[in-house]
């Protein structure tokens, strides 16, 4: 378990995945240092998110990605991201999208108690 999992459902966020990291890593490193991770969930995107996760989750340890076989809407994604993280808070967050134009908005809830691990950064569901 980790002390922080933060949960983001993307949808064609190629443009700002990239900030998106930078930003949030940096606010998980300083609340809680090292023990955190960050799930982002592509949920079918049609441009180059996935593969910038798949990079992200390469080079980040505390990357999870995870790549749903087609659209299934924010809230199934978000699901998806929550099903799998293992942190004992969970942030959960959307990014800024360029069609949205809005500010992330975040939660932040205890985790349930789970039994699952994960074997592998980037998951394809």
């Amino acid at each position: 378990m980790t002390a922080l999992s933060i949960v983001v459902p993307c949808y064609n966020e190629q443009d700002c995945l990239p900030e998106l990291h930078r930003r949030l890593s940096a606010a998980a490193h300083a609340v809680v240092g090292e023990d955190y991770e960050l799930v982002l969930v592509n949920d079918g995107s049609g441009d180059r998110t996935w593969p910038i996760m798949r990079d992200l989750a390469g080079s980040d340890r505390h990357v999870v990605a995870v790549n749903l076989s087609r659209n299934h809407g924010h809230q199934l994604a978000l699901t998806a991201g929550l099903d799998i993280c293992r942190g004992a808070r969970i942030l959960t967050g959307r990014p800024p999208s360029s069609a949205r134009r809005r500010t992330a908005s975040i939660a932040c809830c205890p985790a349930r108690p789970k039994s699952t691990s994960r074997s592998t950064p980037a998951i394809s569901a």
